[in-house]
């Protein structure tokens, strides 16, 4: 919906912290990311002063280096 943020958080260990990655208006963002080496990636969306709790995380762990992975808002 017009006026959401998406913010995008990753982490590179199932322990690690999560890390800000970026923040987006659109329903699509794209990143690269070395392929084979782990990452986790959750969004929160934010309107105004309220926050969403933040998706279940997405965990990449390709072993191929033609993946393509695309997440999207619904």
């Amino acid at each position: 919906k017009t006026g959401t943020a998406y913010v995008i958080e990753y982490r590179t260990s199932v322990g690690a912290p999560w890390q800000f990655l970026d923040t987006t208006t659109h329903v699509r963002f794209g990143f690269q990311w070395q392929v084979g080496d782990y990452i986790g990636i959750r969004v929160t969306a934010r309107r105004g002063n309220v926050s969403s709790t933040p998706s279940v995380p997405s965990v990449l762990w390709e072993a191929g280096g033609d993946n393509v992975v695309m997440l999207q808002a619904a």
